[in-house]
This record gives C-alpha cells, sequence and structure tokens, in this order.
C-alpha cells in the first residue's frame, strides 16, 4: 500500500494468502499470477472448524465446569470469532473465559479480504465493518455469547511480528522501524481503550516485558513459553495468575498504564 491505498488487487491478494483465513473462509478463490497461471486460494477454513467440532463433542461429551477458548496470534481472532459455535456444544457451561493472545492488526484490507476473498458468512461479515479486525469479532461474540462471559485480550505493546505485518498491510513493506513501531503501539492502545467501554467483562494484560534494547520490539506469543507464562511480567502478575484468577471468577486489567485515554 502507499499512503494507505491498495496498490492493486495483488496486494490484497497476497495478504490473504499469507494470513490464510483466520478459519472464517468459505471460499475457493480463482485468480492468475503474474506468469499467467491459473491458482486457487482454498479458503475452507469454516468448513474445518465444523468439522473439528463435530470431533469435540464426540470426545468431550459432557458439560465442563469452565470452558476456556484460547487463541494466540492469528488464532486469537480465530477463537473470538467462533467462540459462539464453541460454546453451543455446552450451553450449560455458565463459566466461559475466551483468551485471545496477541491478535492485534489495523488496516483497511480487512473488509475487501474479509467480503470477497474469504467470503465470510453473512451473519459475521454484518460485524466486519472497520479497519479494526478483532475489535469487530469482540463485538460479534459480545452480541453472541451469554453475558456472563470473560473475554481476556493479551498483548505485548511493541509486538514485533505484529509490528511489521501491520507495516506490510498499510505500507507495502515488511519491516520494523521507529515509525511501524509508533503506529502498532498507538493504535493497539487507543484500541484495547476503546474496547474496555464497550465489552463487558472484557479485561487486558499489556506488557513491555523482555522488550529489546536492540529494536526496541517486545515479543510476539507468551503462552507457550514456560519461562514468559509464569514470569511476574507486569504489574506483578503472570500470565499464567491472570488467566486462573478469571476462570475463578477473580478477572482484573493488567498494564493499566499503556491504556491511552478514550473520551
Amino acid at each position: 500500500m502507499e499512503n494507505g491505498k491498495p496498490v492493486n488487487d495483488s496486494c490484497t491478494l497476497r495478504l490473504s494468502e499469507g494470513f490464510y483465513d483466520f478459519h472464517i473462509g468459505n471460499n475457493e478463490y480463482h485468480y492468475q499470477s503474474k506468469k499467467s497461471e491459473n491458482k486457487v486460494l482454498y479458503h475452507n477454513g469454516n468448513k474445518n472448524v465444523a468439522c473439528a467440532l463435530t470431533a469435540i463433542k464426540e470426545l468431550f461429551s459432557q458439560t465442563p465446569e469452565a470452558l476456556a477458548i484460547v487463541g494466540q496470534s492469528a488464532g486469537g481472532h480465530r477463537c473470538v470469532a467462533h467462540c459462539p459455535q464453541i460454546h453451543e456444544l455446552y450451553p450449560d457451561c455458565n463459566n466461559v473465559v475466551v483468551y485471545s493472545e496477541v491478535s492485534y492488526l489495523r488496516s483497511s484490507l480487512w473488509i475487501e479480504i474479509a467480503k470477497n476473498v474469504w467470503k465470510v458468512s453473512s451473519n459475521l461479515m454484518e460485524y466486519i465493518k472497520s479497519e479494526d479486525l478483532i475489535s469487530d469479532l469482540f463485538h460479534y461474540a459480545k452480541d453472541n455469547m451469554p453475558s456472563s462471559t470473560k473475554f481476556l485480550h493479551f498483548n505485548s505493546v511493541w509486538d514485533k511480528e505484529n509490528t511489521k505485518f501491520m507495516y506490510k498491510m498499510n505500507h507495502g513493506k515488511l519491516s520494523v522501524n521507529q515509525q511501524a513501531l509508533q503506529e502498532y503501539h498507538n493504535m493497539l492502545t487507543i484500541a484495547v481503550g476503546k474496547l474496555k467501554k464497550e465489552i463487558p467483562n472484557y479485561f487486558y494484560y499489556l506488557t513491555d516485558y523482555g522488550k529489546s534494547p536492540k529494536d526496541q520490539t517486545t515479543p510476539h506469543v507468551f503462552s507457550d513459553s514456560q519461562k514468559l507464562i509464569h514470569s511476574k511480567m507486569q504489574d506483578g502478575m503472570s500470565l499464567a495468575n491472570w488467566l486462573m484468577q478469571a476462570i475463578d471468577n477473580k478477572p482484573v486489567d493488567v498494564g493499566s498504564k499503556f491504556v491511552k485515554s478514550i473520551k
């Protein structure tokens, strides 16, 4: 992209291919490559989820005391988008936590990708109407989940991978530079503050733990690291304890110093 506008359709196409379809796609997208070869992008994530949910219900038929719906990175979008379908497997479970980790990428390309490349279902597409995809998905989940659902959102505020990909989406180049970092940081912290006001039972954990003195970035994923998940990264709270408190119906916000004030 240049000046925030798509350079051409191939830019959108490459990004869609790189991000797969966040498991919300319903399309086989036919196109021609630069060499005039016929190609197909298979965006059948929604069907794959449906098959997986059938298998889960067969394997785990009893209603759990608590249900944690968890996703990391691109999966952080997926778990929010599919939490209503997952909860339908266990409708009598009243203690539901949706945990989305490092899921923030803001771009004007999302609507085009979701509508015309992935062909997202109409009920979900009704909510995808801004540049802030994860916020749109949280609103969809809020409207389609029990009011007692707790929504947890964890992000590192100088996320290297998300900064790089967001700069690619908005400026056409994979890069981690000072402008890219500041754009990501500002947009993320404003979005979290906005979600806190708009989504009941939304709780955030923001941290700059592990910030590199070399390039000023923070790690991308945390919960799959034994060291990171048990470290008291922010406000004396570890990620593991934060998650357990939410499951025990004692959710809190962590890293409030990073949140931009929204009037």
